[in-house]
């Protein structure tokens, strides 16, 4: 007997940034990108959600229970005129029991041939193509769980799959019978897809009654009880509510905070050319002095909302100032930084060092990796909507301003530290893993990583296997890229 999968994520009841978390974090865990294979999927899911509150929601014990094998000759004895749709009747009016026997069944199927009237209940089906943004679901209950495990096993929908081939059955009104997690998979993937479908020229209602009897008088049982059924939406109600405050953190704890990297360095080489450009005409032998300017990117944030970060980069007069001891080309061209609001807007400020001179901004790139390192940590922090607080600082604590073990263990800077120490060994790890294996290639990974380094002595025992088990897990990705 084939195990029950039990599901509850309802797409009427989920908001589009709980099942887009959702979503990501499954095909992060098969090595996909959401937006890669489902391209249009935030819309898509708000236009599947806007037409599942206005289903019909239909019991499923009233259901009709026709299966693909059995369209045929249902469609076949609506064409003979064998079913006993209107008058003159032959019980005197429409008769279509809620329960019946095989016996009664088989007489009730002919029931349309002893009218006294030939062609008054053949009925034209057509089967052909209609696109599923053309349909209405008479269902509500659709799991966004089975869709999503659907899509990884088989691939989104396309012309051509399978699931567009299987027959549903169509009221004239354009309401689907049947097939609804089908329905829903070609409407998450293109609300252009054309599903097979057997339309009949019967209103939704009409149709309703006579498949319910016709499928109970061909043998065909209701898929669930009334009892059931409110079982299952009262957990799944109870289950959603809990969702995004209770899943959403376990979906965020599995690996480190996804981010457009590729747009984020971009963003910093765009920022350290402003600034050179912006300081080479200064003499060359005094520091740069006051300094702001402004930029912005986009990101989305671990709950799918898309968020605009103002990005504002100004000089520190309390860098550090050069001197005999301090070569001419400093480690250190960023001194700080922190995340926050600005004007009600989500932002990250960015401290240069006013104090050295024009040539420590030239474009040798390392100003570049140093806004890079600052604005990652920042971003994360941002984009980690279900651990981050107040505003924060990015730079290296004293004892004297806050205890570093506190400090490194609040949640938040965990999941920032996180993000670079991942960074910086995916940066390390191809050349050793090809010369040392996987072992060593981990452990001097990690030994290269500045802020395994700078993080490592405070964490407590927890956080400190946190951040190993994200960093494995990107190994492990590393590794497949690898081989």
């Amino acid at each position: 007997m084939r195990k029950r999968i039990a599901y509850n994520i309802n797409v009427k009841t989920t908001s589009l940034k709980v099942a887009r978390a959702y979503a990501e974090n499954e095909f992060e865990a098969k090595g996909k990108a959401l937006d890669a294979v489902l391209p249009n999927f935030d819309n898509n899911y708000v236009k599947l959600q806007k037409r599942l509150k206005k289903a019909l929601d239909i019991p499923r014990i009233q259901m009709p229970v026709i299966e693909p094998s059995d369209m045929a000759l249902f469609n076949k004895r609506l064409n003979e005129g064998a079913i006993d749709i209107f008058a003159p009747y032959t019980r005197g009016k429409l008769y279509v029991p809620t329960s019946i026997s095989k016996q009664e069944g088989d007489e009730w199927v002919k029931l349309g041939f002893v009218d006294g009237s030939i062609s008054d209940d053949m009925i034209r089906g057509k089967l052909g193509g209609i696109s599923v943004g053309k349909m209405k679901p008479t269902q509500s209950q659709i799991w966004f769980d089975k869709i999503i495990k659907l899509i990884l096993q088989f691939g989104p929908a396309r012309s051509g799959s399978p699931i567009l081939s299987q027959t549903v059955i169509v009221s004239g009104d354009n309401y689907l019978l049947d097939g609804h997690h089908r329905y829903a998979q070609a409407m998450i993937a293109d609300q252009g897809l054309a599903m097979k479908s057997l339309k009949i020229p019967l209103s939704i209602e009409l149709l309703l009654k006579i498949g319910k009897t016709y499928g109970e008088s061909i043998g065909n049982s209701p898929k669930a009880s009334v009892l059931a059924s409110s079982i299952v939406n009262r957990e799944a109600k109870i289950a959603e509510s809990l969702y995004e405050d209770v899943v959403a953190r376990r979906i965020v704890a599995a690996r480190a905070i996804r981010l457009d990297k590729t747009r984020i360095k971009m963003k910093a080489k765009r920022i350290a050319g402003r600034i050179w450009q912006d300081v080479r005409g200064l003499p060359s032998d005094e520091p740069i002095g006051k300094y702001v300017i402004n930029d912005t990117i986009y990101i989305t944030n671990v709950a799918g909302e898309k968020l605009y970060v103002v990005i504002v980069v100004r000089s520190n007069p309390r860098g550090q100032v050069p001197d005999s001891r301090t070569p001419r080309h400093p480690k250190l061209t960023v001194t700080g930084g922190g995340a926050g609001k600005a004007g009600g807007k989500d932002a990250i400020l960015v401290e240069i060092n006013a104090n050295y001179s024009p040539e420590a901004f030239s474009p040798d790139g390392r100003l570049e990796k140093e806004l890079y390192k600052l604005i990652l940590h920042e971003l994360t922090h941002i984009a980690d909507k279900f651990t981050r607080g107040g505003p924060t600082t990015r730079r290296v604590p004293t004892t004297e301003e806050v205890n570093p073990v506190e400090y490194y263990n609040k949640p938040s800077e965990v999941r920032a530290y996180m993000q670079e120490v991942v960074e910086e060994v995916r940066r390390y790890f191809p050349d050793i893993y090809k010369h040392r294996g996987r072992k060593d290639a981990m452990k001097y990974s990690l030994k290269m990583s500045d802020a395994w380094n700078q993080v490592e002595p405070h964490l407590n025992r927890r956080n400190r296997n946190k951040i190993l088990n994200v960093v494995w897990n990107e190994v492990q990705d590393l590794m497949v890229e690898q081989e």
